[in-house]
């Protein structure tokens, strides 16, 4: 179990830190009025948001899940502790719903570019799944990812 969390947590947070970590905070919102919902862009093309449903105001008003309207996946639904991170080589999330593809328990998945070039003209990507159901869909295809994968265009 532990080992687990780490690989999920490295998967996610280590891409992450790569295309952050000299990038300046340049937006950061909360798109709920009890604050449980926060959207964060670094620099001009990052883009986090996080359902932390927690604090206060989640005790007061319970957990529930959040809609976000992302750019590249469409309606995105994060269950609480959910997330979403996008950007042009790097997309992960933590979601009950992303690109089309409606789950019945929330789902982990990174996808990473492996040439440099944004995941959507990408010749070369890497799906991580870290838990829930293992089916993506990446560029209008469905592919099922039981661990991980290097996709090919």
């Amino acid at each position: 179990m532990i080992d687990r969390f780490i690989k999920n947590t490295y998967e996610v947070l280590s891409p992450l830190h790569e295309i952050t970590a000299e990038t300046i905070v340049t937006k950061h919102e909360y798109l709920t009025h009890d604050f449980r919902v926060e959207h964060i862009v670094f620099g001009e093309d990052v883009n986090v948001v996080v359902n932390k449903a927690s604090g206060e105001f989640g005790r007061i008003f319970g957990y529930k899940d959040y809609v976000y309207n992302s750019k590249i996946a469409g309606e995105v639904i994060l269950p609480p502790y959910g997330f979403v991170i996008e950007s042009p080589t790097f997309i992960a999330f933590h979601a009950l719903s992303w690109n089309g593809i409606k789950y019945e328990k929330p789902v982990l998945f990174t996808i990473r570019s492996l040439d440099g070039k944004p995941i959507s003209e990408s010749r070369k990507i890497r799906v991580f799944h870290g838990f829930g159901e293992s089916k993506i869909k990446i560029r209008g295809q469905i592919y099922d990812v039981p661990k991980e994968e290097v996709i090919t265009f």
